[in-house]
């Protein structure tokens, strides 16, 4: 028994290490911990899982599903093994044996909200729409108080061009995260779609308060502003851009045109 306590301690020791290089990004360091915490311990499920993730990003799928089969025979309530098998067949042209390994994801775990999204893209793109939606809702329905469930039915509606709809789920993304960044610039892109400036400027606003150098939020921005007339507002987010990123081809041209604004005030 002492023995078997002893391997057990290493593979636990092991794998610790091999968590850390695969954190740190040293792939082929944390595969080769991997395999020796495998060795004394055939039955680990997170050294499998993790050697299929490495082989992912190596982009050698057919030993990934291997690892991946591994894991899910050890551990069938592994959603995430489920999930990574069906990306896996997604990359591979084969969506809807994808969409089998989707469903098992969300079968196990009814929270696992990337799966609902990711069967409802493959839906989507196969022109089943509502069932589509369905999977979106249903993501909702077990994961309302994850920002990334509503900010997937809003980038799905937007596809659909369902805009006014789009906007009120990135709205409760935000709500549910105000640093959600990709919340606040899609709210404020499609609100300058449908041309409620005023509305998109405030969302630019939070975006830039989390991130002030991102040029895309304050070229966006500038462009609200010039829209309702505020020249010189305008300005300075085109001048921020340029102090950003000089070469910046979108912020010289507005600038230029808002230079012009104010020359005929």
């Amino acid at each position: 028994m002492l023995f078997f306590a002893v391997e057990a301690q290493d593979a636990q020791s092991l794998i610790e290490k091999a968590n850390a290089y695969f954190d740190a990004k040293q792939y082929k360091t944390a595969f080769a911990t991997y395999e020796a915490v495998l060795e004394i311990d055939p039955t680990s499920s997170g050294a499998w899982f993790r050697k299929g993730t490495i082989y992912s990003y190596w982009k050698s799928y057919g030993n990934a599903l291997y690892c991946f089969d591994k894991v899910v025979a050890l551990d069938p309530q592994d959603a995430a093994a489920w999930s990574n098998k069906a990306i896996i067949f997604t990359q591979q042209g084969r969506s809807q044996e994808a969409l089998t390994f989707y469903e098992k994801a969300n079968e196990v775990d009814p929270t696992y909200y990337n799966a609902w999204n990711n069967r409802a893209i493959i839906l989507s793109d196969s022109g089943k729409v509502d069932a589509a939606l369905d999977c979106l809702n249903e993501a909702i329905k077990y994961c309302s108080a994850e920002p990334m469930a509503w900010y997937h039915k809003g980038n799905f509606l937007v596809r659909q061009g369902k805009m006014e709809e789009a906007v009120i789920n990135y709205a409760q993304s935000t709500r549910l995260n105000p640093r959600f960044l990709a919340g606040w610039y899609n709210q404020a892109t499609i609100l300058g779609g449908l041309n409620r400036y005023e509305e998109a400027i405030v969302c630019f606003d939070k975006a830039l308060a989390i991130n002030p150098k991102d040029i895309e939020a304050l070229n966006n921005k500038g462009a609200m502003l010039y829209k309702i007339g505020e020249y010189g507002e305008a300005l300075a987010c085109f001048d921020k851009v340029l102090n950003i990123s000089p070469k910046d081809n979108n912020a010289k041209i507005n600038r230029e045109l808002t230079l012009k604004k104010l020359k005929h005030q």
